[in-house]
C-alpha cells in the first residue's frame, strides 16, 4: 500500500522533475486526493505548514484511521476513472 501513500511524489517526480533538497510536494488545492500534476508543486516545509489548516477537516479521524480512510477514497477514485 506504500504506492498509494507516495503517489503524489511519483507524479511530481515524473512530470515536474526531481524534488530539490529541502522542498516537499504540496497539493495546491489542499485536496490530498487530487494528484493531478497541475495541482502539485514543490515548496518548503515551512510554507507547507502554513497551509495545514486549509486541509480537509470534515473527516474527524486521526492517525492510521485517517490514513486508511484517504487511501480507500483514493482507490475508489482511481477505479471510477478507469
Amino acid at each position: 500500500m506504500l504506492w498509494l501513500y507516495l503517489f503524489h511524489h511519483l507524479v511530481a517526480k515524473c512530470f515536474i522533475g526531481e524534488r530539490p533538497d529541502g522542498l516537499v510536494v504540496d497539493h495546491i488545492d489542499r485536496d490530498k486526493l487530487n494528484n493531478n500534476v497541475k495541482n502539485l508543486r514543490y515548496i518548503t516545509q515551512k510554507e507547507n505548514s502554513h497551509n495545514h489548516h486549509l486541509y480537509r477537516d470534515d473527516i474527524k479521524l486521526e492517525g492510521k484511521e485517517r490514513k486508511n480512510f484517504f487511501q480507500k477514497e483514493l482507490r475508489e477514485n482511481i477505479y471510477k476513472q478507469k
